[in-house]
């Protein structure tokens, strides 16, 4: 435990040699080399935001915090520490203007007012959508361009443009771009973006691949119907399969193996739902309950592709007002996004003002916790309000490992 009298500091000498120098009271009295894998363990424990400043230090500390080796150890023990309310971010674009906003940690949602960071990357201003975040890694998809983007360190990556790439959601265009996603193939260490198109009575499935560089197609004579972005869980990604273009409900969840780069067996569900999502590391879907007010419902798999497994675990009324004749887009626009520990629920909620709020079940009750305002109307393609939660992470969007030097 850190004494108020002597603090313990890592100092720099004219050589670049690491020291342990203790102060007291400011006066420095000895120090003492530190073995370099101590030097390691300590440096892998800090934030990101920390280390990229750390990189200025010394060359040997740059090259090590951007060595791969560094990386995956630093992203080891991110992921051993869990997934808690202080380790996981929240992100959020709004269009217009495509400005991305960041939380620094789920946590400050708690005790308002919230401390919101603008990042500015180089395509800001831009109309952009969130495709799916993975190991501190974010995919955007931008004027026809997919993006991989680190918003800690700032480094991003501008894939290149898929053989087919000028889709158009308009029923009435021959090519129609249905859904995307973006996630890790852990038997490869590569991560891959999947971009599906709809071609008359058969689907068109794109996969980029962070390893080759290069995009793969695939046609499969299945009529999918499927829109919107996947979810990630147990290697492959997740979407809801509708009935027809039109349809607001669907009652089949698809998925897409990231390894095998191949659809998985159709998991059928129950009855009719509006929307498929990873909470807690549980696929979850959300019921819509008739009624005044309207209510939503959402149900979790506890036990991944155990049909008895669905549980209800919490009910959500709609307290804004919906307009039934545009029941898909509202219900689009309003997004529960995450469960905190203390068990209340963040909100999306962008059917006129963007609203991110926490609904308390014991309460019931929300309570605003940050309000944006918008001017434009829903867009299919590039919504006005899209969130997801990502955790900070080293990991290059170039490489999918080292930072980029």
């Amino acid at each position: 435990m850190e004494d108020c009298r002597s603090v313990l500091k890592l100092a720099r000498t004219d050589n670049g040699v690491l020291k342990l120098a203790r102060t007291d009271h400011g006066v420095l009295k000895h120090d003492h080399e530190l073995p370099e894998d101590i030097v390691v363990e300590v440096l892998a424990r800090l934030p990101v935001k920390s280390l990229m400043r750390f990189r200025c230090v010394c060359k040997p500390w740059r090259a090590l915090i951007c060595d791969p080796r560094f990386v995956r150890k630093h992203f080891s023990y991110a992921a051993a520490k869990g997934s808690g309310d202080s380790d996981l971010r929240l992100m959020f674009s709004v269009n217009p203007p495509g400005s991305i906003y960041c939380l620094e940690a789920l946590n400050d949602l708690k005790a308002p007012p919230l401390d919101i960071t603008v990042r500015c990357p180089p395509f800001s201003g831009k109309r952009s959508r969130i495709v799916g975040s993975c190991n501190g890694l974010t995919c955007l998809y931008v004027k026809y361009q997919f993006i991989l983007w680190n918003p800690c360190t700032g480094d991003y990556n501008v894939l290149p443009l898929p053989p087919i790439y000028r889709s158009s959601c308009v029923p009435s265009s021959h090519h129609c771009l249905c859904f995307q996603g973006f996630g890790y193939d852990s038997t490869t260490d590569d991560y891959k973006v999947i971009r599906g198109i709809r071609r008359f009575v058969k689907s068109m499935i794109q996969v980029f691949s962070l390893k080759s560089g290069s995009w793969k197609t695939y046609n499969y004579m299945k009529n999918v119907c499927i829109r919107g972005d996947g979810c990630l869980l147990a290697g492959a990604l997740h979407w809801l399969e509708f009935r027809s273009p039109y349809c607001s409900f669907g009652s089949t969840i698809v998925s897409f193996d990231l390894a095998k780069e191949e659809f998985r067996e159709d998991m059928s569900l129950m009855y009719p739902v509006i929307r498929v999502l990873t909470i807690r590391n549980c696929i979850s879907v959300i019921s819509l309950q008739s009624g005044s007010p309207l209510w939503v419902k959402i149900f979790m798999m506890k036990e991944y592709g155990v049909k008895e497994s669905w549980t209800e675990v919490l009910t959500l009324p709609i307290d804004t007002p919906i307009r039934r004749s545009r029941l898909d887009e509202n219900l689009t626009l309003m997004k529960p996004l995450c469960i905190l520990e203390n068990g209340q629920v963040l909100v999306s909620n962008a059917l006129k003002q963007v609203h991110l709020r926490l609904y308390d079940p014991k309460e019931k009750a929300y309570r605003d916790v940050h309000v944006l305002e918008t001017n434009e109307d829903f867009d299919i393609e590039y919504p006005n309000f899209e969130a997801t939660i990502y955790r900070e992470t080293l990991i290059s969007p170039l490489t999918g490992c080292g930072a980029h030097v």
